[in-house]
């Protein structure tokens, strides 16, 4: 059975540590999921989130507001209760308004509660949100009202950042200069969080070529940084080329696919004349996840080794709006992949890579990506798969609450459409693939568990391909540790160089 979920408050007082049960008071119950609770500054009112399966929180969420003291399911006034709007973020101005992030056009963007309507802020070119997969993301900050030497309330001043066709921007906003776009060097960044006085901010920063920050903004722009990023030798860092392709899709929302295409980049060594690298095409887990250009170390592990990656941000990915993701809907298994063939293909065509030395590689929904390219397609010659999807009818039937119904959308509802999941399972056409692949897997995975890589692999090496099983005992999705990951990119590369020359 799965858990119930709901608000609770805390009654405290003085010396009751450890908090017992008896404390705990249910403030609202009812639906799947509940995050996000914000008190506002005067204490008087809470705003919070639910949302309920099928919907994840990017497709449709509830945004409630209420009083803090006598909340209950009578006096909880819905601010956001519509379909297709994704609502997050809520957060308290100093003058007690509420603020939050909703996608009513399609694109998320910031909103605020006034006279009982939803008020749009201020308009960007792209999107302000981020699939909530994790709590306390924040992707804005509100800071208070400046006062100037004669007394005179000041402006209001917001900071954020928003992604314009999947890259992430820092921008500013006050009700006197409107929009500006600030220049950090940064390109993603999250967890805005004002200071005690609410006159700057702190957010933590990524760069394309060195590691990350927490950067200190007010609304000019950063006035410092928590600490200094390490930066990495130039010849240590290839640069990713933003690439745009037409895919064959069923609307004008789904007709492009995005890629970072990273060349091979390392000073101390030099590629055989007339040469051209073998390409390695990551799929992003998710699927509404999306890769961003920052700095990401495993992929420069690979474009220092004489790889060249492209990270593609196939359709269902965040950051190109609501349409965009949405395309991945009944789509997952197709689509996806689709677009990782049409960039592996795409860049062969360019003359960017070796036709005959093309790798796909992805992890969790990457990892189901990976599989159902080398069933479904004829382009890719090894795969990768780290804690992947095999037999999606397992997963509908064995995945923990947060995601139990979420294939409803990408897939069909199951198990009135049992038949689709079982058609696009990898594990059923294992006939049509016919190339060595890794497979990485913890083994205390609850989110895609062990029976998932072990049913591929038992069914590949009955079919003599050369697969091999790597495991983790103590790794969950994801792995953490370092010896594992280090352990991990040695397999992988191992059994690249194994197999990279036979690909002709």
């Amino acid at each position: 059975p799965m858990p119930d979920n709901y608000l609770i408050g805390i009654a405290l007082e003085e010396n009751t540590f450890p908090i017992s049960s008896s404390s705990l008071v249910v403030l609202h119950e009812g639906h799947d999921f509940y995050a996000c609770p914000r008190i506002s500054p005067d204490g008087q009112q809470i705003a919070f989130v639910c949302w309920d399966m099928p919907d994840m929180p990017w497709d449709r969420t509830l945004l409630y507001l209420a009083p803090n003291k006598g909340l209950s399911q009578k006096t909880a006034t819905a601010v956001v209760n519509t379909a297709h709007q994704a609502a997050m973020q809520p957060t308290w101005g100093a003058d007690n308004t509420l603020y939050f992030i909703n996608d009513p056009e399609g694109w998320w963007q910031l909103y605020k509660w006034q006279d009982n309507t939803p008020v749009q802020v201020f308009q960007v070119n792209g999107e302000m949100g981020l699939p909530m997969w994790v709590f306390g993301q924040q992707s804005y900050a509100i800071l208070a009202n400046q006062q100037d030497e004669m007394n005179q309330a000041g402006s209001l001043e917001i900071v954020f950042s928003y992604a314009e066709q999947g890259i992430w921007k820092l921008g500013s906003w006050s009700e006197q200069s409107g929009v500006t776009q600030l220049s950090t060097g940064a390109s993603s960044f999250d967890y805005f969080v004002s200071d005690s006085r609410g006159t700057h901010c702190y957010v933590q920063c990524s760069y394309p070529d060195k590691s990350g920050d927490i950067a200190v903004l007010s609304a000019e722009g950063v006035t410092g940084n928590i600490f200094k990023a390490s930066t990495l030798p130039a010849y240590a860092v290839s640069k990713a080329i933003p690439i745009s392709i037409p895919v064959a899709g069923e609307t004008n929302a789904d007709k492009t696919t995005h890629a970072f295409f990273y060349p091979p980049s390392n000073d101390a060594y030099q590629a055989p004349e007339n040469s051209l690298p073998p390409l390695i095409v990551i799929g992003h887990g998710g699927p509404s996840g999306q890769s961003t250009l920052s700095l990401n170390e495993q992929i420069q592990f690979w474009t220092t080794r004489g790889f060249a990656v492209a990270d593609v941000n196939y359709r269902g990915s965040t950051g190109f709006g609501r349409a965009y993701r949405e395309s991945l809907h009944g789509k997952w298994g197709v689509y996806d992949v689709a677009d990782c063939v049409a960039v592996a293909n795409y860049l062969v065509a360019e003359n960017k890579v070796h036709p005959q030395q093309l790798i796909i590689r992805g992890k969790s929904a990457g990892g189901y990506s990976v599989l159902a390219a080398l069933c479904f397609h004829d382009v890719f010659t090894i795969g990768s798969v780290h804690y992947g999807i095999s037999d999606l009818t397992m997963l509908a039937e064995d995945t923990h609450k947060f995601e139990a119904r979420y294939l409803d959308k990408l897939i069909a509802p199951y198990p009135e459409g049992k038949q689709i999941y079982i058609d696009r399972s990898p594990i059923n056409h294992l006939s049509q693939m016919n190339n060595p692949v890794i497979v990485f897997q913890g083994l205390l995975d609850k989110v895609v568990p062990p029976s998932q890589a072990e049913a591929i692999v038992d069914a590949l090496k009955k079919k003599g391909i050369d697969v091999e099983y790597v495991t983790f005992a103590d790794e969950k999705h994801g792995f953490r540790q370092a010896r594992n990951i280090k352990k991990a990119f040695a397999e992988e590369l191992k059994f690249y160089l194994k197999h990279i020359n036979q690909c002709y």
